[in-house]
């Protein structure tokens, strides 16, 4: 090995070790993308019931192709005038790498407490899509229902290349879109509008940042 290249490597490992010591972190860029189902074919209007939900398939910077699952809640009474609602995740999602499942980021959504909160509880509104339905009874329509949150990590449930030693934060929105629902108001609960008890499908996308300490955000 020639001089130069010896005094290269050393340079660089001593700004490595410095790096490290002084806690720099990295913040990259963050896309995330999937569909899965509320596998239980209904979710509940009252707040605070929890209801899984999971990622069948989906994209991501950093954990490429993956699965996931969670669980959510809505956190307050429906505002039927508007036809929206708050919520939350009633315990934090896991998305999964597909290629090592040691890989896990989890993150809390729409949870306005702990260490890394949310600005605010997740937004859901129910959008109808019957045309000429009658303005008397809009509840009877059908619907889909856009779900707007913020991700933070759950730093403590993250692993691998998440885990905590490397991930310190984050922050992306994700935009979930439901299929077709029909609100139950007999049962106080949403299901599937074309097979009542099937699972609900949805799809979403999340766009925002991860900070890594320095220099794990580079692989």
């Amino acid at each position: 090995m020639n001089v130069v290249r010896f005094r290269g490597l050393c340079l660089a490992l001593i700004i490595c070790c410095w790096s490290w010591s002084y806690g720099f972190s990295q913040t990259i860029p963050f896309f995330i993308t999937g569909s899965g189902y509320v596998p239980g074919g209904y979710f509940s209007l009252t707040p605070f019931v929890p209801i899984d939900h999971n990622t069948e398939s989906g994209w991501g910077i950093k954990i490429g192709h993956h699965t996931g699952e969670g669980g959510f809640q809505l956190t307050a009474p429906p505002n039927m005038s508007t036809l929206s609602v708050d919520f939350s995740s009633s315990r934090p999602y896991h998305f999964v790498s597909s290629d090592d499942p040691r890989n896990v980021l989890a993150c809390n959504y729409g949870v306005i407490t702990g260490d890394l909160p949310a600005s605010q509880p997740g937004t859901a509104t129910f959008h109808s899509i019957d045309s000429g339905a009658d303005p008397d009874s809009p509840l009877d329509d059908t619907f889909i229902i856009s779900f707007l949150a913020e991700f933070r990590p759950a730093l403590d449930d993250c692993s691998g290349k998440f885990h905590k030693s490397r991930l310190k934060n984050g922050s992306f929105m994700m935009l979930a879109l439901s299929k077709p629902v029909k609100i139950d108001l007999a049962n106080g609960i949403v299901v599937n509008a074309n097979t009542p008890g099937a699972p609900i499908a949805y799809s979403w996308y999340g766009l925002g940042t991860l900070t890594f300490k320095w220099p794990f955000g580079l692989f």
